[in-house]
C-alpha cells in the first residue's frame, strides 16, 4: 500500500492518460490506462467532451482524402484538414487564401474544443506543435484514433502571441501523413500584441515553405515503403518548393509594412531565404513567439518545423516594381540540391519561390516598435544542472538514428535518465556526434516546453557550408525546435512547467521521427517536499475516513474486502480553520498500485488528472464540523474485480491545485472480489 510519500512521487506523473469511463466499467480503465509497459496507443479510448469545460470557441476538423488543383492540369490526391466553427468566433477557423493551409486563430486565455475526425484510412492524431498541454491533448501517437474514430480536444491556451501550428503525430507514418497535406497554423494573439498594432489582417501574410515532388499525373511521390533505412534516413527532399501549396506563388502587395509569417513545414529539408532587392530580413518573432527587440539578419536560415516573422516595409519601393523571396534548399547532409529542384530560373544561386509585385495604392506606414515584448523569466542562474548538463546525444548507427543509443520504445517507456522535475530549470545539451554514422544536421524538438538557445559549440573541423548555414540562425528568443549542424553541441535552457505527464523529444526531420528518433520523457510533479497534511498529525487536525457503511469506518490502513456492487462511504472532518468556507471534495483512483493517478468528477468520469486544475467530485458550500457523503453510489458502484487505491482529500475556497489538498495519507485498498 503506498504511504505519503509514495503517493506524493506517484501523483507527480498524474496526468497520464485517462478516458472518460464511468467507475462501472474500471477492468477497461485499467487495460487502457495502466503505465505498464505493454501499453499501446491502440489501447487507450478517445478523448470525449469533458462534463464542466466550457469553450469560448468549439470547432470540428476533419482530416480526410480530397482531390485539389494545385498544378495546371489534373487535380493532386491530398490529405487534408477540413473545419467548422460550431461554436464562437467564426473567423476562428479560415483557409489561406487559395490553398487547402488551415488556420486557427486564438487569443491567448480562450479555452477550445476541438472535435477531430478521422476519415483517413489509417489511424492519426494531431500534435499542436508549440503550444502548452496537458499530456492526453498532446497529440502523443499512443492517443492516434483509427478511421471513423473521434478524439476530442480541449484546452485553455496559454501562450504568448506567436506562430504555432498543427500536424499528424501517429508513429511511423508523421512524414508520410504531413507530406500528403496535413498540416495547419495556429496563430495566437495577446494582449501584448494588441496594443504594438503590428501589421494585422491582409497586412499578416502566412509563406508556409515545402518542397514535393510530382510524377507526370500531379500526383505527389514519396519515398518507398516500407522505410529502406539507407534511404529514409537522408529525409525526403522533394524536387519542387512550394508556398502555402503553390508552385511559383505570386501575390500583389500594397505599398506599406506587412508581417511575413515563415514557416518551413518540409519534412526534412532546410532553406537560407533572402530578398531579391538586398534588403535584410528585420526578425520581431520566433518559435515562441515575439522577441523582446528586433533583430536583422543578411538571410535566414532555417530547419524544418521552424518558424520565423519578418518585418518589411515596401512604402518606399515604386509601384510596379516587384520583389522575390529566395530561396536556397539544402538537404539534411546539407549538400545544396536548390539547382536540381524545378522553378523559376535561379538568381545569384537562389531560386525565387515567391513574387511579390508592389500595387499602386500606398497605405501609411506605422514604424517597428522598438520594443516588441517581455519575456517570461528564464534564468541561467536558475539551473539546476549548470555543471552537468542533460546531454542528449544524437548519432546513426548502422542504418538506425538514434538519441543516446536509444530508439523509441513503448508508447509510454521512458528511462530513469528521462524524468524530470515540474517547475525546475535545466539546462539540455545536444551533442551531434558524426563519429558514428552520418554527417547530418540534425532539427530537435521538444513538447510542452520553450528554451532559449545559451550556446553553440561548433565541430572543430566545420564545413564552409556549415559555416554558412550558421550565420543566418535566429537563436533569439524562445525556441521549440533548434536546428544541431554535424558535429555541433548546443545548449539550450528550459523550464518545466505547466503540464506533468509524458512528452516527446525528437529529431524533426520527419523521417527520422519515424525510424524511431523520439523518445519520452515524463516530467513529474515536484511536490515531495511541500506541506501537506496527516491524518491527525502534527500539520493538519482535518480528518478523513473511509467505510462501507455509516456505522463501519475503516483505519485508513487497513484493506477492505468488499463484494462487487458495494458502496463506499467517505467522512471529512475539516481543521477548525476550514469550517464554514468552501469545501471541494476530491477522490483519486489508482487502479494499478499508484503508477495511474485519475481524477473523478460528480458524475463518476475518471478524467486526467491536471495538477493545477484537479477535477472536482463534490463542493461543499459551507464545511461543517463532519461531512458524510457516498462516495460511490448508482452508476458509481466498484463492479469489477481487482484492487483500487482511493485517496480522499479537499480543498478550500475555489482551488482545484494538487499543493492545496489535504487528504488521507494511507488510501484506502479496496479489493473487489
Amino acid at each position: 500500500m503506498l504511504n505519503r510519500r509514495e503517493f506524493l512521487q506517484a501523483l507527480s506523473s498524474s496526468t497520464v492518460a485517462a478516458s472518460t469511463l464511468a467507475l462501472g466499467t474500471l477492468s477497461a480503465a485499467i487495460s487502457s490506462l495502466s503505465m505498464a509497459q505493454s501499453m499501446t496507443h491502440n489501447m487507450i479510448a478517445p478523448a470525449t467532451a469533458t462534463p464542466g469545460f466550457v469553450p469560448d470557441v468549439e470547432l470540428e476538423l476533419t482530416a480526410r482524402v480530397e482531390s485539389l488543383a494545385l498544378l495546371p492540369g489534373q487535380t493532386t490526391q491530398l490529405w487534408r484538414y477540413v473545419g467548422t466553427v460550431l461554436f464562437g468566433d467564426a473567423s476562428a477557423l479560415s483557409v489561406l487564401d487559395n490553398s487547402h493551409i488551415p488556420v486557427i486563430r486564438a487569443r491567448q486565455g480562450q479555452k477550445f474544443r476541438i472535435h477531430f475526425r478521422n476519415q483517413l484510412p489509417e489511424e492519426s492524431t494531431i500534435h499542436w506543435h508549440g503550444l502548452h498541454m496537458v499530456q492526453r491533448m498532446d497529440g502523443h501517437p499512443m492517443y492516434a484514433i483509427p478511421n471513423g474514430a473521434t478524439y476530442v480536444y480541449e484546452f485553455t491556451v496559454t501562450n504568448r502571441a506567436g506562430t504555432y501550428w498543427f500536424h499528424p503525430h501517429p508513429h511511423e507514418r508523421t512524414g508520410f501523413q504531413v507530406y500528403n497535406g496535413l498540416s495547419g497554423l495556429f496563430l495566437v494573439t495577446d494582449d501584448n500584441e494588441q496594443q504594438l498594432q503590428l501589421p494585422s489582417g491582409e497586412f499578416d501574410l502566412p509563406l508556409i515553405v515545402q518542397d514535393r515532388t510530382f510524377n507526370a499525373s500531379n500526383q505527389l511521390v514519396y519515398l518507398p515503403g516500407p522505410p529502406p533505412r539507407n534511404v529514409w534516413m537522408q529525409g525526403f527532399t522533394g524536387q519542387t518548393v512550394l508556398v502555402n501549396g503553390k508552385q511559383e506563388y505570386s501575390r500583389t502587395l500594397k505599398r506599406t509594412a506587412y508581417r511575413l509569417r515563415l514557416f518551413n513545414a518540409s519534412n526534412a529539408s532546410n532553406y537560407m531565404l533572402r530578398w531579391s532587392h538586398g534588403a535584410d530580413m528585420t526578425v520581431i518573432g520566433t518559435d515562441g513567439g515575439l522577441l523582446e527587440t528586433p533583430v536583422q539578419r543578411a538571410y535566414l536560415s532555417m530547419a524544418p518545423a521552424e518558424r520565423i516573422d519578418v518585418w518589411i516595409d515596401l512604402s518606399q519601393l515604386p509601384a510596379g516594381q516587384d520583389i522575390s523571396l529566395l530561396a536556397e534548399s539544402f538537404s539534411p547532409a546539407l549538400s545544396n540540391v536548390t539547382a536540381t529542384q524545378t522553378g523559376a530560373a535561379l538568381v545569384q544561386g537562389a531560386r525565387p519561390i515567391a513574387r511579390f509585385v508592389m500595387d499602386s495604392e500606398q497605405v501609411p506606414t506605422k514604424a517597428l516598435p522598438p520594443q516588441l515584448s517581455v519575456f517570461p523569466p528564464l534564468n541561467l542562474a536558475d539551473a539546476i544542472n549548470t555543471s552537468s548538463p542533460r546531454t542528449v546525444v544524437l548519432s546513426m548507427m548502422q542504418g538506425q538514428v538514434l538519441l543516446n543509443g536509444r530508439v523509441f520504445g513503448a508508447m509510454d517507456e521512458y528511462t530513469e535518465d528521462e524524468i524530470v522535475r515540474a517547475g525546475t530549470t535545466e539546462i539540455w545539451e545536444f551533442a551531434n556526434n558524426v563519429a558514428t554514422g552520418m554527417q547530418m544536421s540534425h532539427p530537435m524538438h521538444i513538447h510542452n516546453v520553450h528554451f532559449k538557445v545559451i550556446e553553440r559549440i561548433p565541430a572543430a573541423t566545420e564545413s564552409a557550408t556549415a559555416r554558412q548555414i550558421r550565420a543566418g540562425f535566429v537563436d533569439d528568443g524562445l525556441k521549440d525546435v533548434v536546428q544541431v549542424l554535424p558535429g555541433e553541441r548546443v545548449r539550450v535552457l528550459l523550464k518545466y512547467e505547466p503540464h506533468a505527464g509524458i512528452y516527446l523529444y525528437h529529431c524533426h526531420i520527419l523521417e527520422h521521427e519515424d525510424l524511431g528518433m523520439m523518445r519520452n520523457f515524463m516530467i513529474r510533479t515536484a511536490l515531495a517536499n511541500k506541506p501537506v497534511a496527516t491524518v491527525g498529525g502534527a500539520l493538519s487536525s482535518a480528518r478523513i475516513e473511509l467505510g462501507i457503511s455509516d456505522n463501519n469506518w475503516l483505519a485508513l490502513t487497513e484493506e477492505l474486502q468488499a463484494p462487487a456492487n458495494c458502496h463506499i462511504m467517505a467522512a471529512i472532518q475539516p481543521e477548525s480553520s476550514h469550517l464554514g468556507r468552501q469545501g471541494n471534495i476530491i477522490v483519486v483512483v489508482s487502479p494499478d498500485g499508484g503508477n495511474t493517478l485519475l481524477a473523478v468528477n460528480g458524475q463518476g468520469q475518471l478524467l486526467p488528472l491536471d495538477t493545477s486544475n484537479i477535477q472536482v467530485f463534490s463542493t461543499v458550500s459551507r464545511l461543517t464540523s463532519r461531512h458524510e457523503f457516498s462516495l460511490f453510489n448508482g452508476m458509481m458502484a466498484i463492479a469489477d474485480r481487482g484492487v483500487y487505491d482511493l485517496f480522499v482529500g479537499y480543498t478550500v475556497d475555489e482551488s482545484r491545485r494538487v499543493e492545496d489538498i489535504i487528504y488521507n495519507t494511507m488510501p484506502l485498498r479496496l479489493t473487489v472480489r
